[in-house]
Protein backbone atom coordinates (compact mmCIF):
# COMPACT_ATOMS: atom_id res chain seq x y z
CA UNK A 1 0.00 0.00 0.00
CA UNK A 2 0.86 3.62 -0.78
CA UNK A 3 0.73 6.03 2.24
CA UNK A 4 -0.38 9.75 1.88
CA UNK A 5 2.27 11.75 0.23
CA UNK A 6 2.16 15.88 -0.36
CA UNK A 7 4.35 16.80 -2.92
CA UNK A 8 3.89 20.34 -3.45
CA UNK A 9 0.61 20.36 -3.12
CA UNK A 10 0.40 16.86 -4.90
CA UNK A 11 -1.95 14.56 -3.06
CA UNK A 12 -1.05 10.72 -3.33
CA UNK A 13 -3.95 8.76 -2.11
CA UNK A 14 -3.59 5.62 0.34
CA UNK A 15 -4.03 3.23 -2.37
CA UNK A 16 -1.95 1.01 -4.87
CA UNK A 17 0.24 2.95 -6.80
CA UNK A 18 -1.02 0.86 -10.21
CA UNK A 19 -4.85 1.97 -9.82
CA UNK A 20 -4.59 5.78 -9.50
CA UNK A 21 -5.38 7.67 -12.79
CA UNK A 22 -4.18 11.43 -12.73
CA UNK A 23 -6.04 14.21 -14.61
CA UNK A 24 -4.26 17.88 -15.58
CA UNK A 25 -6.51 20.86 -14.52
CA UNK A 26 -5.39 24.40 -14.94
CA UNK A 27 -1.50 23.69 -14.40
CA UNK A 28 -2.50 21.27 -11.34
CA UNK A 29 -2.87 17.84 -10.58
CA UNK A 30 -5.86 15.74 -9.99
CA UNK A 31 -6.32 12.35 -8.67
CA UNK A 32 -9.20 10.07 -9.45
CA UNK A 33 -9.00 6.27 -8.22
CA UNK A 34 -9.64 3.52 -9.95
CA UNK A 35 -11.64 0.09 -8.16
CA UNK A 36 -9.27 -2.98 -8.53
CA UNK A 37 -10.82 -4.99 -11.02
CA UNK A 38 -8.94 -8.11 -10.15
CA UNK A 39 -5.00 -9.14 -9.88
CA UNK A 40 -5.53 -9.71 -13.72
CA UNK A 41 -5.45 -6.00 -13.62
CA UNK A 42 -1.87 -5.51 -11.95
CA UNK A 43 0.34 -3.48 -13.94
CA UNK A 44 3.04 -5.80 -15.58
CA UNK A 45 6.69 -5.54 -15.78
CA UNK A 46 7.32 -5.00 -19.63
CA UNK A 47 9.64 -6.61 -21.08
CA UNK A 48 13.53 -5.39 -20.32
CA UNK A 49 14.97 -5.47 -23.23
CA UNK A 50 14.64 -1.40 -24.14
CA UNK A 51 13.79 -1.80 -28.34
CA UNK A 52 11.28 -3.70 -26.89
CA UNK A 53 9.91 -0.85 -24.69
CA UNK A 54 10.15 1.31 -27.33
CA UNK A 55 7.87 -0.91 -29.86
CA UNK A 56 4.55 -2.13 -27.26
CA UNK A 57 2.86 0.93 -27.68
CA UNK A 58 2.98 1.78 -32.06
CA UNK A 59 -0.57 1.53 -31.98
CA UNK A 60 -0.88 4.78 -30.14
CA UNK A 61 1.65 6.38 -32.31
CA UNK A 62 0.78 9.03 -35.22
CA UNK A 63 -1.17 7.01 -37.39
CA UNK A 64 -4.68 8.56 -36.94
CA UNK A 65 -3.27 12.43 -37.29
CA UNK A 66 -3.05 13.04 -33.82
CA UNK A 67 -6.60 13.08 -32.83
CA UNK A 68 -8.03 14.48 -29.71
CA UNK A 69 -9.21 11.55 -28.54
CA UNK A 70 -5.93 10.21 -28.92
CA UNK A 71 -4.09 13.23 -27.65
CA UNK A 72 -6.28 12.80 -24.47
CA UNK A 73 -5.29 9.44 -23.81
CA UNK A 74 -1.62 10.04 -24.53
CA UNK A 75 -2.03 13.31 -21.84
CA UNK A 76 -3.81 10.06 -19.46
CA UNK A 77 -0.63 7.59 -19.81
CA UNK A 78 2.14 10.31 -19.63
CA UNK A 79 0.21 11.48 -16.01
CA UNK A 80 -0.05 7.79 -14.78
CA UNK A 81 3.45 7.39 -14.86
CA UNK A 82 4.09 10.47 -13.25
CA UNK A 83 1.70 9.08 -10.04
CA UNK A 84 3.69 5.71 -10.06
CA UNK A 85 7.32 7.68 -9.80
CA UNK A 86 5.38 9.77 -7.42
CA UNK A 87 4.69 6.46 -5.21
CA UNK A 88 8.38 5.55 -5.53
CA UNK A 89 10.82 5.20 -3.55
CA UNK A 90 13.16 5.91 -7.02
CA UNK A 91 11.65 9.34 -6.84
CA UNK A 92 11.99 10.33 -3.20
CA UNK A 93 15.72 9.25 -3.59
CA UNK A 94 15.67 11.35 -6.69
CA UNK A 95 14.33 14.17 -5.63
CA UNK A 96 15.85 14.23 -1.90
CA UNK A 97 19.54 14.53 -3.98
CA UNK A 98 18.20 17.06 -5.92
CA UNK A 99 17.01 19.56 -3.46
CA UNK A 100 20.16 19.05 -1.43
CA UNK A 101 22.23 19.37 -5.03
CA UNK A 102 20.10 22.82 -5.25
CA UNK A 103 20.69 23.95 -1.70
CA UNK A 104 24.61 23.53 -2.43
CA UNK A 105 24.47 25.44 -5.16
CA UNK A 106 22.12 28.06 -4.04
CA UNK A 107 24.55 30.18 -2.28
CA UNK A 108 25.54 31.91 -5.52
CA UNK A 109 21.72 33.21 -6.50
CA UNK A 110 20.13 36.23 -4.64
CA UNK A 111 16.65 34.37 -3.47
CA UNK A 112 14.68 36.11 -6.30
CA UNK A 113 16.81 34.40 -8.87
CA UNK A 114 16.45 30.88 -7.06
CA UNK A 115 12.54 31.34 -7.53
CA UNK A 116 13.49 30.64 -11.23
CA UNK A 117 14.71 27.49 -11.27
CA UNK A 118 14.75 26.82 -15.61
CA UNK A 119 14.93 23.08 -16.63
CA UNK A 120 16.36 21.86 -20.07
CA UNK A 121 15.23 18.50 -21.10
CA UNK A 122 16.93 16.76 -24.33
CA UNK A 123 16.76 13.47 -26.21
CA UNK A 124 13.28 12.50 -24.65
CA UNK A 125 12.77 10.13 -27.55
CA UNK A 126 8.97 8.86 -28.81
CA UNK A 127 7.06 9.08 -25.55
CA UNK A 128 3.71 8.26 -27.51
CA UNK A 129 5.35 4.94 -28.70
CA UNK A 130 7.84 4.46 -25.91
CA UNK A 131 7.47 3.26 -22.72
CA UNK A 132 10.54 4.78 -21.42
CA UNK A 133 10.31 8.26 -23.02
CA UNK A 134 6.82 8.17 -21.03
CA UNK A 135 8.01 7.96 -17.45
CA UNK A 136 10.69 10.37 -18.32
CA UNK A 137 8.43 12.64 -19.36
CA UNK A 138 6.51 12.21 -16.35
CA UNK A 139 9.41 12.55 -14.05
CA UNK A 140 9.80 15.76 -15.79
CA UNK A 141 6.53 16.42 -14.61
CA UNK A 142 7.10 15.47 -11.27
CA UNK A 143 10.10 17.75 -11.05
CA UNK A 144 8.35 20.55 -12.59
CA UNK A 145 5.66 20.34 -10.21
CA UNK A 146 7.45 19.67 -6.71
CA UNK A 147 10.12 22.34 -7.44
CA UNK A 148 7.12 24.89 -8.64
CA UNK A 149 9.17 25.23 -12.06
CA UNK A 150 6.84 27.72 -14.14
CA UNK A 151 5.93 26.41 -17.51
CA UNK A 152 7.93 28.90 -19.51
CA UNK A 153 11.21 27.63 -17.89
CA UNK A 154 10.30 23.92 -19.42
CA UNK A 155 12.02 23.06 -22.30
CA UNK A 156 11.99 20.35 -24.42
CA UNK A 157 13.77 19.10 -27.54
CA UNK A 158 14.24 15.89 -29.66
CA UNK A 159 14.23 16.14 -33.48
CA UNK A 160 12.41 12.92 -33.50
CA UNK A 161 9.45 14.54 -31.66
CA UNK A 162 6.04 13.86 -33.81
CA UNK A 163 2.69 15.66 -34.80
CA UNK A 164 0.46 14.15 -31.58
CA UNK A 165 4.22 14.16 -29.41
CA UNK A 166 4.61 18.78 -30.04
CA UNK A 167 0.92 18.70 -29.33
CA UNK A 168 0.80 17.03 -26.42
CA UNK A 169 3.78 18.72 -24.91
CA UNK A 170 1.92 22.58 -25.81
CA UNK A 171 -1.12 20.97 -23.58
CA UNK A 172 1.01 20.08 -20.60
CA UNK A 173 2.41 23.19 -20.76
CA UNK A 174 6.21 22.84 -22.26
CA UNK A 175 7.88 24.98 -24.03
CA UNK A 176 9.70 23.33 -27.62
CA UNK A 177 12.93 24.18 -28.68
CA UNK A 178 12.09 24.55 -31.77
CA UNK A 179 16.40 24.86 -33.42
CA UNK A 180 19.03 21.49 -33.16
CA UNK A 181 20.94 23.34 -30.51
CA UNK A 182 23.19 20.37 -30.54
CA UNK A 183 23.07 20.32 -26.69
CA UNK A 184 25.04 23.82 -26.68
CA UNK A 185 22.55 26.15 -24.62
CA UNK A 186 24.03 28.36 -21.88
CA UNK A 187 22.80 28.25 -18.65
CA UNK A 188 22.57 32.17 -17.62
CA UNK A 189 20.36 30.81 -14.35
CA UNK A 190 20.49 27.85 -12.40
CA UNK A 191 19.12 25.50 -14.68
CA UNK A 192 18.66 21.55 -14.68
CA UNK A 193 19.21 19.56 -17.99
CA UNK A 194 17.06 16.55 -17.70
CA UNK A 195 18.95 14.28 -20.34
CA UNK A 196 18.47 10.56 -19.55
CA UNK A 197 20.55 7.73 -21.89
CA UNK A 198 21.65 10.39 -24.08
CA UNK A 199 25.16 10.42 -25.77
CA UNK A 200 28.90 11.95 -25.06
CA UNK A 201 28.47 14.25 -27.41
CA UNK A 202 25.54 16.08 -26.17
CA UNK A 203 26.90 15.96 -22.50
CA UNK A 204 30.35 17.28 -24.03
CA UNK A 205 28.70 20.45 -26.26
CA UNK A 206 26.44 21.50 -23.08
CA UNK A 207 29.88 21.58 -21.27
CA UNK A 208 31.48 23.57 -23.70
CA UNK A 209 29.06 26.14 -23.59
CA UNK A 210 28.80 26.88 -20.37
CA UNK A 211 32.73 26.66 -20.28
CA UNK A 212 33.48 29.30 -17.86
CA UNK A 213 33.08 29.57 -13.56
CA UNK A 214 30.58 32.16 -14.42
CA UNK A 215 27.95 29.89 -16.02
CA UNK A 216 29.12 26.24 -14.72
CA UNK A 217 28.47 26.83 -11.33
CA UNK A 218 24.77 27.41 -12.85
CA UNK A 219 24.31 23.81 -14.48
CA UNK A 220 22.54 20.93 -12.65
CA UNK A 221 22.88 17.50 -14.86
CA UNK A 222 20.50 14.58 -14.62
CA UNK A 223 21.74 12.31 -16.64
CA UNK A 224 24.50 10.01 -17.52
CA UNK A 225 26.99 9.21 -14.77
CA UNK A 226 30.63 10.75 -15.69
CA UNK A 227 31.87 8.61 -13.52
CA UNK A 228 31.16 5.63 -15.34
CA UNK A 229 32.09 6.98 -18.42
CA UNK A 230 35.36 6.82 -17.10
CA UNK A 231 35.48 3.63 -15.88
CA UNK A 232 33.96 1.94 -18.70
CA UNK A 233 35.09 4.19 -22.16
CA UNK A 234 38.54 4.04 -23.18
CA UNK A 235 40.42 6.89 -21.94
CA UNK A 236 41.30 7.57 -26.21
CA UNK A 237 37.72 7.53 -26.99
CA UNK A 238 36.74 10.22 -24.30
CA UNK A 239 39.21 12.35 -25.14
CA UNK A 240 38.23 12.10 -28.76
CA UNK A 241 34.73 12.32 -28.36
CA UNK A 242 34.53 13.89 -25.32
CA UNK A 243 37.19 15.65 -23.86
CA UNK A 244 35.41 18.12 -21.96
CA UNK A 245 33.85 15.77 -19.81
CA UNK A 246 37.19 14.26 -18.96
CA UNK A 247 38.51 18.07 -18.10
CA UNK A 248 35.64 18.66 -15.72
CA UNK A 249 35.78 15.17 -13.91
CA UNK A 250 38.23 16.31 -11.27
CA UNK A 251 35.72 19.89 -10.15
CA UNK A 252 32.26 17.92 -10.57
CA UNK A 253 30.15 16.68 -7.66
CA UNK A 254 28.22 14.03 -8.68
CA UNK A 255 25.64 11.83 -6.42
CA UNK A 256 24.14 8.41 -8.04
CA UNK A 257 20.35 8.14 -7.70
CA UNK A 258 19.71 4.98 -6.48
CA UNK A 259 18.40 2.73 -9.51
CA UNK A 260 15.68 0.97 -7.31
CA UNK A 261 12.67 2.08 -9.60
CA UNK A 262 9.99 -1.01 -10.32
CA UNK A 263 11.55 -0.86 -14.44
CA UNK A 264 15.09 -1.04 -13.88
CA UNK A 265 15.85 -0.13 -17.24
CA UNK A 266 14.35 3.17 -17.37
CA UNK A 267 16.93 5.43 -15.14
CA UNK A 268 19.43 3.17 -14.63
CA UNK A 269 23.24 4.80 -15.01
CA UNK A 270 21.31 8.10 -13.43
CA UNK A 271 23.38 10.27 -11.51
CA UNK A 272 23.22 14.18 -10.18
CA UNK A 273 26.13 16.42 -11.60
CA UNK A 274 26.74 19.92 -10.21
CA UNK A 275 29.83 21.90 -10.27
CA UNK A 276 29.85 24.11 -6.85
CA UNK A 277 32.11 27.65 -7.27
CA UNK A 278 34.14 26.63 -4.38
CA UNK A 279 35.30 23.89 -6.73
CA UNK A 280 36.08 25.75 -10.01
CA UNK A 281 37.80 28.84 -8.07
CA UNK A 282 40.75 26.23 -7.60
CA UNK A 283 40.79 25.92 -11.67
CA UNK A 284 43.76 28.53 -13.61
CA UNK A 285 42.49 31.28 -16.20
CA UNK A 286 44.90 28.85 -18.72
CA UNK A 287 42.24 25.64 -18.09
CA UNK A 288 39.00 27.63 -19.41
CA UNK A 289 40.88 29.48 -22.24
CA UNK A 290 41.59 26.86 -24.32
CA UNK A 291 37.86 25.50 -25.49
CA UNK A 292 37.49 25.09 -28.93
CA UNK A 293 34.12 23.71 -29.93
CA UNK A 294 33.57 20.43 -30.34
CA UNK A 295 32.46 19.30 -34.12
CA UNK A 296 31.27 15.75 -35.12
CA UNK A 297 30.86 15.18 -38.46
CA UNK A 298 28.74 12.02 -38.41
CA UNK A 299 28.36 10.55 -34.95
CA UNK A 300 25.83 7.35 -34.00
CA UNK A 301 25.05 9.34 -30.61
CA UNK A 302 24.31 13.10 -31.96
CA UNK A 303 21.46 13.96 -34.47
CA UNK A 304 22.95 17.08 -36.05
CA UNK A 305 21.71 20.65 -36.87
CA UNK A 306 22.33 20.31 -40.43
CA UNK A 307 20.52 16.90 -39.66
CA UNK A 308 17.25 18.26 -38.34
CA UNK A 309 15.13 20.98 -37.29
CA UNK A 310 11.92 20.81 -35.04
CA UNK A 311 8.38 21.66 -37.42
CA UNK A 312 6.48 23.10 -34.18
CA UNK A 313 2.55 22.92 -34.58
Amino acid sequence: MCHVVIVSKLIIPTVPCFFVQLKMSEDRFQLVVRKKKGKGTANKRPCKRQQDRCSVDRDHDDDDGGSDENLDSLIERIQNCSVELLCSPFYKNLSDNLKKTIESVKDIHDADHQKCVTMVCYGIGNFASCLIARYQLGLLLCIRQEFQIPSERIHLYDPMFSKTEIRTLNSLGCSLITVNEEGKRQAEGLTIFLMLHCGKPLYNNLLWANWKARLLQNVIIVGNSFKNMELNIPHRIMEEEASYIIKILPYVTEVPVKNNFVHDDIFNNTSIHCFPACNLEEIQRIFWDSSPEPIYEKDAEIILKKEATLETM
